[in-house]
């Protein structure tokens, strides 16, 4: 490269490769996101996450985690006013925290719970079933975490 002239061209070219190169993969992720997110929404189950002191450690910890951590809803569950199912949300989360004293030996302490109603929302309650946040926004498992990023 001898003169300014050339190195124009050329960086210029560069930077069109790289940002081409970049974009490509980003388009397809994207894509494959929408397509997990719809799958997602389909088969979505509501569910209460439990929120306590600690979280997994390792691969077999989260695993142990997801559990235990999970209260899936009964499927009869989407057939009930949003009174009923807040009305049943709450029981799960007092026969919960009445089960484990309030406390997992490997994660501690209950702080709080998580009820995603759907794929998209979730509301947040303490551990006597009182709604502390009413948007608690998007909770997704782990393993769709997984999948989309």
């Amino acid at each position: 490269m001898s003169n300014g002239a050339t190195d124009k061209p050329i960086a210029q070219l560069i930077q069109k490769l790289l940002a081409e190169s970049m974009s490509r993969p980003y388009r397809v992720s994207a894509e494959k996101v929408r397509e997990i997110e719809e799958r997602e929404r389909r088969e979505f189950r509501p569910f209460i996450w439990v929120h306590a002191e600690d979280g997994a450690h390792s691969m077999a910890t989260a695993y142990y985690e997801r559990e235990v951590k999970v209260l899936w809803m009964p499927k009869a569950f989407v057939n009930l006013s949003e009174t009923e199912k807040l009305v049943a949300v709450r029981d799960r989360i007092r026969e919960h925290f009445e089960e484990t004293g309030g406390r997992y030996i490997a994660f501690g302490s209950i702080l709080r719970y998580r009820y995603s109603d759907t794929f998209d929302t979730s509301i947040v309650l303490d551990t006597a079933g009182n709604v502390i946040e009413k948007d608690g926004g998007r909770s997704l498992l782990a393993e769709v975490w997984f999948s989309l990023y």
